[in-house]
């Protein structure tokens, strides 16, 4: 989609959203450049919301929404699914919650793409957070997802991490059964990716991680769980 249509339809979906929405924000800014992430080979920003210039008067403007045609245009060339218009939607949706949620003082948004950040960063070999996929959803069988992929977080003592290093552990998830060597060094959290990931009746699905974890470094309800025999 060229830059003209592409800023066109981002307002005409921005004005499709109830003004008691938009009440906080100032206004839509469409830029023609992709923005990359300072870190991240190959990670764009789509859009983005930041506090609007100056101090606001009580009930005023709050916000202002940044828009990216280039990052679309860099991830459609990437990627022959990226659907542009669809992603423009969701863009603006997920930017103007950003904006509801910091003037009712919440974190849910921040705290979603934070962790999409640093698993991004985990994909790309960078430095990242040990224990940031415990902010994804975590599923009835105790395992946490964050987006496609998907984290088994496996509590060891001490003793227990010092017989095991090196040796292959067996490891229950759902029907399937894996075996995953325990790295000789044990840490608050080491994370090992299993081959192949996951992958359904579909096909692949994404990653499967499993996470080495002291007990020490985990909440203490999981730790009490672990003991009496429950699944991590």
């Amino acid at each position: 989609m060229k830059f003209a249509a592409f800023d066109s339809l981002a307002r005409e979906m921005y004005e499709t959203v109830p003004a008691e929405f938009r009440r906080g924000i100032s206004s839509l800014l469409v830029h023609r450049r992709a923005k990359r992430h300072p870190q991240i080979p190959d990670y764009f920003t789509l859009g983005e919301c930041e506090p609007s210039p100056g101090t606001p008067e009580p009930g005023g403007s709050t916000s202002r929404i940044h828009l990216y045609h280039g990052s679309f245009r860099a991830l459609a060339r990437r990627d022959e699914t990226f659907e542009e218009e669809e992603e423009l939607w969701e863009t603006i949706l997920h930017e103007i919650r950003h904006d509801l949620e910091d003037r009712a003082g919440a974190s849910g948004l921040v705290d979603e793409d934070q962790v999409e950040e640093e698993n991004e960063k985990r994909r790309s070999g960078l430095p990242f957070e040990a224990g940031f996929y415990r902010q994804g959803e975590r599923d009835e069988a105790g395992a946490f997802w964050v987006g496609p992929d998907c984290f088994l977080e496996v509590p060891l003592s001490r003793r227990d991490w010092k017989r095991l290093a090196g040796q292959a552990h067996p490891i229950r998830w759902g029907e399937d059964s894996l075996e995953v060597v325990v790295p000789r060094l044990p840490s608050e959290a080491s994370l090992v990716p299993v081959e192949g990931g996951w992958e359904d009746e579909k096909g692949p699905g994404g990653d499967l991680v499993v996470v080495f974890a002291l007990h020490s470094a985990l909440p203490l309800q999981w730790v009490r769980r672990e003991r009496a025999g429950g699944k991590p």
